[in-house]
């Protein structure tokens, strides 16, 4: 049993210390219900501690193709990103 959002952190970002979850180094899924004030502070929280997947606790079994599975989004096997980053212009070139 938790005491509070505080627990649930220090539970999460202990897990990959515990024998049990050897090898294991992130949470896949947390289901939060909280009010609404609290759900963008708290899920900022969470993501700084590694959780890949952060969704209304009633909607833990749903997932969308762009949502992530142990961290890899299931589309990127089939699509690569592209980075295109423009010069600058150099001060004689600016109008």
């Amino acid at each position: 049993m938790l005491n509070g959002e505080l627990d649930a952190l220090d539970m999460i970002t202990d897990l990959p210390n515990d024998p049990a979850f050897k090898g294991i180094d992130k949470v896949q899924t947390v289901g939060l219900a909280v009010r609404e004030e609290r759900e963008g502070p708290l899920s900022l929280l969470l993501a700084s501690a590694g959780v890949y997947r952060i969704v209304p606790v009633g909607d833990m079994y749903m997932r969308s193709a762009v949502e992530p599975y142990d961290g890899v989004s299931l589309a990127s096997p089939f699509t690569y990103t592209v980075y295109h980053r423009k010069r600058n212009k150099l001060p004689e070139e600016q109008h």
